[in-house]
């Protein structure tokens, strides 16, 4: 099935803010020759991950509010003011950095998991129950580091969120 890229019209099946050649275009130009070679299919798989990560890492928290109602992804936006200016056309516009975070994003996807579920590390150093009103506490001992943040991903879509930053955390 060919993959569906927002137009900025609201799509009702998008799939991805980029197309393949999107893809392909930013990690040859950035010499990552082993990303810029996977399959169309391969590509296509990773494009709508990053879209999808893109779109729950932020959900609740990009400005302004989106087009249409039926529409598949977060964006295209109306109201959206991005460094004290109207963003351009921002009622059928999807903003280039939008598209550029979903391809890092897509990149990072064939190394890693973008979503992972939650996972409690480290061992268990002590254990308490209660048969009682049944309580029961349990702590772990220091676990490994598993996260890595997405800064340039963070930095890209700033100026599109309500807050401040956000750090994109995956394990």
């Amino acid at each position: 099935m060919a993959l569906v890229v927002e137009d900025g019209t609201g799509l009702a099946n998008a799939e991805a803010y980029a197309a393949v050649a999107d893809f392909v275009d930013y990690y040859t130009k950035r010499g990552e020759t082993t990303l810029a070679a996977k399959t169309v299919a391969e590509i296509e798989v990773a494009l709508r991950k990053g879209a999808d990560a893109l779109d729950n890492f932020y959900r609740g928290r990009w400005k302004g509010v989106q087009t249409t109602t039926t529409q598949a992804l977060s964006w295209p936006r109306e109201g959206v003011v991005d460094d004290h200016e109207a963003l351009e056309h921002d009622d059928d516009y999807v903003p280039p950095q939008i598209a550029k975070a979903s391809i890092i994003l897509a990149g990072k996807s064939f190394s890693a998991d973008l979503q992972p579920d939650a996972e409690r590390s480290g061992t268990i150093k002590r254990e308490m129950k209660q048969v009682g009103p049944l309580q029961k506490e349990i702590e772990y001992t220091e676990g490994q580091d598993i996260s890595n943040i997405y800064n340039s991903v963070d930095t890209l879509v700033r100026g599109l969120i309500t807050t401040g930053s956000r750090t994109l955390l995956r394990a």
